[in-house]
């Protein structure tokens, strides 16, 4: 019997949401180099309230009293797509003005796309967007990796490392993710692990410390292992440090390339959000942020 086979995720193309903010110019030139580090098509939507489903491209095109707006929705995307051609040669862009719901329609474009951009914030149907309801809902329940670009983003002022912070456990996913991220975008690889040990008043304190930095650093080779860095090519460097986990990445960010998070699924099951540390994580950090769902 023929066996029936998915297409592959890493060959659908890289989606970017724009909405004419200055926030969305800079998701939009982000996405553009990763289509093309990734070798597949950018897709460049926008999405306008109304009945969901809709698209005004083909069927169910817009009612006459939505004309203004889906005339500059239209024009939006064919100024966005020229730009990023015009920057980078040989992009093959898709334009596609969805009407309904951001959230819903958002989500849906994350299904077809191996990574789905969006600027750190914006305006209208993205109003607040790292921060607000819009995106933590996408880094929460997204089925593919959500990247948060801030604005005025810039990757040639950006050239350093893909960090990666991670558990000591169940971080398989999300170092898979930044490995092929580094190995695409060059730079190489910095894996952190942050943790805050117990108050301790006592002369073996130093020790512990020392003894606990250790077993976590092993801890991540071997999930390295399991993540197949060996095979890369790459060298990851290791990082244990003391500190609270948002501080830390944000101190990394200054001089990253892509911060690579995890949002994992399984330990907020019924909230549908994402936990303390991303979200600020989201808010602070000074380069993109990479969400990798981890179920």
């Amino acid at each position: 019997m023929m066996e029936l086979r998915k297409p592959e995720a890493d060959r659908a193309p890289v989606a970017v949401a724009v909405d004419g903010s200055a926030y969305a110019e800079s998701a939009a030139d982000w996405a553009a180099g990763e289509a093309l580090r990734r070798g597949v098509p950018l897709r460049v939507l926008t999405v306008l309230d109304g009945v969901s489903g809709a698209s005004l491209f083909g069927a169910g095109a817009s009612a006459p009293d939505w004309d203004h707006r889906a005339e500059a929705a239209l024009d939006l995307l064919a100024e966005t797509e020229e730009r990023v051609v015009k920057a980078n040669p040989g992009l093959v862009v898709e334009r596609d003005a969805l009407v309904g719901d951001p959230v819903h329609e958002l989500e849906g474009a994350a299904q077809q796309a191996s990574v789905l951009v969006v600027g750190s914030r914006g305006r209208g149907g993205f109003a607040g967007l790292a921060l607000g309801s819009v995106s933590l809902h996408l880094a929460a329940n997204a089925r593919c990796p959500l990247v948060i670009v801030p604005q005025g983003h810039a990757a040639a002022a950006h050239p350093g490392p893909t960090v990666v912070g991670v558990h000591t456990h169940d971080c398989v996913q999300v170092l898979r993710y930044a490995l092929e991220h580094a190995e695409r975008a060059g730079g190489g690889l910095r894996v952190v692990h942050a943790w805050q040990p117990y108050p301790v008043h006592s002369s073996t304190y130093i020790s512990e410390t020392d003894i606990t930095a250790r077993q976590a650093a092993d801890l991540l080779v071997e999930q390295l292992k399991e993540a197949q860095a060996e095979t890369s090519g790459l060298r990851p460097e290791i990082k244990v440090l003391r500190g609270q986990a948002v501080k830390v990445l944000v101190e990394q960010s200054r001089d990253a390339d892509l911060i690579v998070a995890g949002s994992h699924r399984r330990w907020l099951p019924l909230t549908g959000a994402v936990g303390p540390t991303l979200r600020d994580l989201l808010s602070q950090a000074r380069c993109p942020v990479a969400v990798v769902p981890v179920h």
